[in-house]
C-alpha cells in the first residue's frame, strides 16, 4: 500500500505544482525543479501514510480473525492449545 500511495500522491503533487508554476508564468527550469521537490516530499508522505494504513488494517483483520477463531473453537481445543504452548 505504501508504494501505491507514494505513486499517487507524488504524481498528484508534481502535476499540481507544474500547473501552478506554469500559470504563474515561472521559468520552465524553475517549475520543473520545484515540481521534483514536491514529488519527493509527497511521495515520501504517501509511502509513510500507506505503510501506517497497511499496518492498521493488518492488525484489525488479525484481531477479528483471532476473535472469531476463539469464539468458534470448542472449549477443549482452547485448553489443549494452551497446554501445548
Amino acid at each position: 500500500m505504501g508504494r501505491t500511495y507514494a505513486g499517487i500522491l507524488g504524481c498528484l503533487g508534481m502535476s499540481l505544482s507544474l500547473v501552478r508554476e506554469i500559470r504563474s508564468g515561472a521559468d520552465p527550469d524553475v517549475a520543473i525543479n520545484h515540481a521534483l521537490i514536491v514529488l519527493v516530499i509527497f511521495a515520501t508522505a504517501g509511502f509513510l501514510l500507506g505503510r501506517i494504513a497497511e499496518a492498521i488494517i493488518d492488525e484489525s483483520v488479525r484481531g477479528q480473525l483471532e476473535q472469531e477463531l476463539a469464539m468458534s473453537s470448542p472449549p477443549s481445543a482452547k485448553v489443549s492449545a494452551t497446554r501445548v504452548a
